[in-house]
């Protein structure tokens, strides 16, 4: 609940928080609630393709592009 005003708006957490019902995926990936909504068909070849692509990567390379997200988007102090 503290994090997702800052990745939803203010707005569109309250309909969340307030209204308490299940969000459509299509509704979702609009609001930035989740990366992407894609039929069950095709979710276990994207997550493949997905994890194959990143596996191939730099580990080093990974570890700053992870750590440099996370100072750049993750809250501070409590």
């Amino acid at each position: 609940m503290a994090r997702l005003p800052r990745l939803i708006g203010r707005g569109r957490a309250m309909e969340v928080f307030m209204g308490a019902d299940d969000i459509p995926a299509d509704v979702c990936e609009r609001y930035g609630y989740v990366n992407r909504a894609l039929p069950d068909a095709e979710l276990d070849a994207f997550v493949d393709g997905l994890a194959y692509r990143i596996a191939g990567f730099d580990k080093r390379a990974l570890s700053e592009t992870k750590r440099f997200v996370d100072v750049a988007s993750l809250p501070t102090g409590p």
